[in-house]
């Protein structure tokens, strides 16, 4: 059995639920949560400032004046405010000292804002470089732990557990959370019972296991029923429905477990309860296409909107009436109500919603062809989502996110909007502004990431305007490439609600493909999908998948080899290669030796370019030299990037093979299992490590915390090893080296991008190293992390990688590059000679470069 570079773990279809801005606000479910928290967004950031200002001015006199009157309990308060409002101002010493202090005494008062001043802590530390406050969590735990203190030990664990969701570890979080609950069993603390078995709960729902999902919101249920707590009970019951109308698809299950939750909503005389009950039961009998009954429960909603007089729901459910009449084809009748939902959200000043109602009603103008009129309605959506994202960034808000996961939500509002305006804007036969706009939507946070690690200091940082056209041109001058450009476009662009009917989700209909030659010309083609879809009614995605299956490159699992068929079937690199190659076939250049940059969309991140395969059996790779990013500007700052490293002298390469490997769980709270060794890419790295004159680094040298030493020292990174990949969140996706101490010797995606790298070359020779979360702004994943920690160019893989031919085409690669040529060329090269000898495409076609070709 052929050994592979592979490792899953996670996939889901992830209910996403927004959360509200307030400070530091712990991650808990609560169906309020489920709309925007317009509050906040409404809020004037100078003001803001001002609060926490005023709180640095006055802290020093209001502590005199409690210490004096020995109330300890304002003395606590005071300290944690003035410890916050110094984050803020990013005063993060200043602030420790103060929070330590408040911490102190808090414990030794037993305070109940203990919980809220050891995360307080935590964020601090974690704008000093500790990676969400961990370390000070664990080292904490660790203390406690050693005292017997087993109240601030259930403290640390509730707020370690929170820490972990911002990194991403999931396995982490709800290992956690599970010795969490066993503690306040333990101590009969039946309300943290109860919120520990709703963290639970959301965990399994968003690793795709919903049944057990439901067996935890029972206990919840059970717990918070002793407890009396009516409002709670209602939540677990609304959750329950949650999970059967969107991952079990029971939508009977769902309806019984709504009206349960209405029941109660109405008997605690709670109309917002009421009215997001209505909703989601108004969601559930629109996928079953009933129609008139979801409008029938909408109405309610309305009617019990205007009683309460909470004009923003009321404008929200205007729009779901829309949105049914919408898809029922009553576009009169759908523009009537979007028009009321701007109406009362302008009338209220309220941003956020005036976006979503501009976008919606930008999208039905455009289906019944008031082109002008559309393209007004969506130009003024996104001018006010500009708004609104700089609003947000203004905050400056004490958490310990990143600016970059800010960025990445922020940014994926906008995606469907921009590609309805595309449509309007093509339609008008404004190809060129389509074209400039195309770019505009796609890998903004990317772009502010490679900004940011480009500038010597925050006063020099590059210019990060998107491009406009005669920049793209001259990108593509450049690069001496010829750029293609996708976009995907759905049979409804619209992302803003989650009304279907008929279980009739969004699929591919059209490609706008542009394509830019280095001589500046631009072209444009339109590809009608609706065809593609034939009888089966299958997706484009799903074509992609299919495909990649065809060929043998589905399987993954610890000791799992991908499946490979007898006799491969390539058809469907055939029909890839007449969807998205031979409509723009004529624009491509003639010479193999010119290069071809693909700027991909959605599923297409996921396409072997290279393999796909022309109506004589001829490969992309054979006719063009491939390379991939995820905008154009992307490719404008790694050309960047790599000029500001021809001034380096550093000469050195590292290289890395078959580490001794750490240990895993296959899945949540499965006994841990070491991954197979790769004795392949063992002998790939000494072969390359000969060939760039250094020595390899196996086995237990290759520890995690020895290579990520060297990495910032070194020109070329060779790391071949297992790759693991996260396709929910992105930034656990990882590479595998060798554990040592408490370090389990996995390099994630979240460690890599905070890292100060000065190389021109990563090649990440294991699995599934190009895959990621699939986003708005491009893959979350293991390139990305290179590419932003400074690295301009990387060679990933697409799926789970064959030990032998892969070590083969690794040292056919560098040999290449040892005769001067580029890396683009090196890789077409080394592909080709592959190919010769291992002929099936899952053995040649797995990597593509990324970013930088010389």
């Amino acid at each position: 059995m052929t050994k592979m570079r592979s490792q899953k773990i996670g996939t889901c279809a992830f209910l996403t639920i927004l959360i509200t801005l307030t400070p530091l606000a712990t991650l808990k479910f609560s169906p309020s949560k489920i709309i925007w928290n317009s509050y906040v967004l409404a809020q004037d950031a100078n003001a803001l400032r001002a609060a926490y200002q005023q709180v640095i001015n006055t802290y020093e006199e209001q502590l005199a004046k409690a210490r004096k009157e020995g109330n300890r309990q304002d003395e606590v308060r005071i300290l944690n405010n003035a410890g916050y409002a110094f984050i803020y101002f990013e005063q993060h010493q200043k602030a420790i000292a103060l929070l330590q202090e408040a911490w102190t005494i808090a414990r030794e008062i037993k305070d109940p804002t203990l919980s809220q001043i050891v995360r307080n802590l935590a964020t601090a530390y974690s704008k000093l470089g500790d990676d969400n406050g961990i370390k000070f969590l664990e080292h904490q735990l660790e203390i406690a732990q050693q005292k017997g203190d087993r109240e601030t030990e259930e403290i640390i664990l509730d707020n370690l557990a929170t820490a972990y969701a911002f990194t991403g570890n999931i396995q982490k979080k709800i290992e956690t959370y599970e010795k969490h609950l066993a503690m306040v069993r333990q101590l009969n603390k039946r309300d943290k019972e109860a919120s520990t078995l709703m963290n639970l709960a959301i965990l399994y729902g968003g690793i795709s296991e919903p049944q057990k999902a439901v067996e935890l919101w029972q206990q919840y249920l059970a717990v918070v029923r002793e407890l009396g707590d009516k409002n709670s009970e209602y939540n677990g019951l609304f959750s329950i429905g949650i999970i059967y109308q969107y991952q079990l698809n029971n939508d009977q299950k769902a309806i019984e477990s709504y009206e349960q939750a209405l029941q109660f909503a109405k008997a605690i005389a709670n109309p917002f309860n009421e009215m997001i009950t209505l909703r989601q039961l108004a969601f559930v009998y629109g996928s079953m296409n009933n129609a008139e009954r979801a409008i029938a429960l909408l109405e309610q909603v309305r009617s019990l909107a205007q009683q309460t007089n909470n004009r923003i729901y009321e404008g929200m459910v205007l729009g779901d009436l829309g949105r049914v009449y919408f898809l029922k084809g009553d576009y009169t009748k759908a523009l009537e109500l979007q028009r009321q939902t701007l109406a009362i959200a302008q009338a209220d000043k309220i941003e956020v919603s005036q976006m979503y109602a501009l976008a919606n009603l930008g999208e039905t103008l455009f289906r019944v062809g008031q082109l002008a009129e559309a393209e007004n309605s969506l130009l003024e959506a996104l001018t006010i989502s500009e708004k609104v994202r700089q609003k947000i960034e203004s905050y400056n808000l004490p958490t310990s996110q990143t600016r970059d996961d800010q960025n990445l939500n922020l940014y994926n509002w906008l995606t469907y909007t921009y590609r309805t305006l595309q449509q309007v804007l093509v339609a008008q036969n404004k190809i060129d502004t389509a074209l400039e706009l195309a770019e505009k939507s796609r890998a903004r946070a990317f772009v502010h990431l490679l900004a940011t690690r480009l500038a010597v200091d925050a006063q020099s940082q590059p210019k990060i305007d998107p491009p406009n056209l005669a920049r793209i041109k001259q990108i593509a001058k450049e690069q001496n490439s010829t750029l293609v450009e996708y976009t995907v476009v759905y049979n409804d662009n619209n992302s803003l609600s989650q009304l279907v009917l008929n279980q009739e989700f969004s699929y591919e209909t059209a490609l706008l493909i542009w394509v830019i030659e280095p001589t500046g010309e631009v072209a444009f083609r339109r590809v009608d999908l609706k065809a593609v879809r034939g009888q089966d009614k299958k997706s484009l995605e799903q074509i992609i998948r299919d495909t990649r299956q065809s060929f043998g490159v589905g399987g993954r699992g610890i000791a799992i080899a991908a499946r490979v068929d007898s006799t491969p079937n390539y058809s469907g690199l055939q029909q890839l290669y007449k969807i998205l190659i031979s409509p723009i076939a004529d624009l491509l250049p003639t010479d193999p030796n010119q290069r071809v940059t693909f700027i991909a969309q959605d599923a297409l991140f996921m396409v072997p370019f290279a393999a796909l395969q022309d109506s004589a059996g001829k490969y992309l790779i054979e006719k063009h030299t491939i390379i991939t990013a995820p905008s154009i500007q992307v490719l404008d700052l790694t050309r960047q990037a790599k000029q500001r490293l021809q001034t380096s002298t550093n000469k050195r390469s590292l290289v890395v093979g078959n580490p001794t490997m750490p240990s895993i769980r296959p899945k949540v709270n499965a006994p841990p299992e070491q991954l197979p060794s790769l004795p392949g890419s063992e002998k790939e790295a000494n072969a390359i490590a000969t060939l760039l004159s250094t020595q390899a680094i196996t086995g237990n040298q290759a520890t995690k915390s020895n290579i990520v030493q060297q990495m910032p020292n070194a020109r070329i990174i060779h790391l071949a090893t297992h790759g693991l990949l996260d396709d929910m969140y992105g930034f656990q996706s990882s590479l595998a080296l060798a554990p040592s101490g408490k370090d389990d010797g996995l390099l994630t995606v979240r460690e890599i991008i905070n890292l100060k790298l000065n190389a021109e070359l990563a090649i990440l020779s294991a699995c599934d190293t190009g895959r990621g979360r699939i986003s708005g702004d491009g893959v979350i994943g293991l390139s990305r992390a290179f590419i932003g920690a400074g690295v301009s160019s990387v060679i990933v893989s697409l799926w789970s990688v064959p030990d032998s031919p892969t070590a083969f085409l690794m040292t056919e690669f560098y040999q290449n590059l040892s005769k001067n040529i580029d890396k683009a060329q090196a890789l077409r090269q080394a592909m080709l000679t592959t190919m010769k000898q291992n002929p099936n495409p899952r053995d040649w076609a797995a990597f593509t470069l990324i970013g930088e070709a010389k």
